[in-house]
């Protein structure tokens, strides 16, 4: 047996924890000449326990109180009418004032070409741009102006070669 010497008092303990799962500490004390081994380890049996990400945020459970939930639930009010959630189903209804509320609320002016997967609302702007704003052209440039008139939204290169125009992509 090795001889182990503590030269001033103190201790170290070294836990490794698998939450929910195991726990295995070891502890080293003593004071000048002695040491003191404690060794102690836990374990939980987690089975047939439901994962956390199925848990409503927030809610701790498990056998042992050790596992907490992650899941959001939205509640009923902002889910679809007869949607199943929580322990009940939505209740959320789009009436006539609510689409009306939702088609009259404004939208900024565009400022750019909107990216190909862009939302629907920024899709129908550039084509409200398109339709009632000024667009000037040259022998190369065909320009999208913002609706003062006092800047450039967008450009295309355009081009004839006597048989076909063309106008490319337009760009910011």
């Amino acid at each position: 047996m090795a001889d182990n010497t503590v030269t001033q008092t103190g201790y170290i303990t070294y836990t490794v924890t698998v939450p929910g799962y195991y726990t295995l500490r070891f502890v080293a004390s003593g004071r000048s000449g002695n040491v003191w081994f404690n060794w102690s380890e836990s374990f939980t049996d987690q089975s047939g326990q439901a994962s956390t990400g199925d848990v409503r945020h927030g809610t701790v459970y498990g056998p042992t109180g050790n596992l907490t939930g992650t899941a959001y639930i939205p509640d009923a009010g902002s889910t679809a009418l007869g949607v199943p959630v929580d322990d009940t189903v939505g209740t959320a209804i789009i009436t006539q004032t609510s689409l009306e509320t939702i088609l009259d609320e404004a939208i900024a002016e565009v400022s750019a070409v909107p990216a190909a997967n862009a939302g629907l609302r920024q899709k129908l702007n550039w084509l409200f741009a398109l339709a009632r704003n000024k667009i000037t052209q040259t022998a190369t440039t065909q320009t999208l102006r913002n609706d003062s008139d006092s800047d450039d939204v967008a450009t295309a290169s355009v081009g004839d070669d006597g048989t076909t125009f063309t106008r490319n992509k337009w760009a910011s």
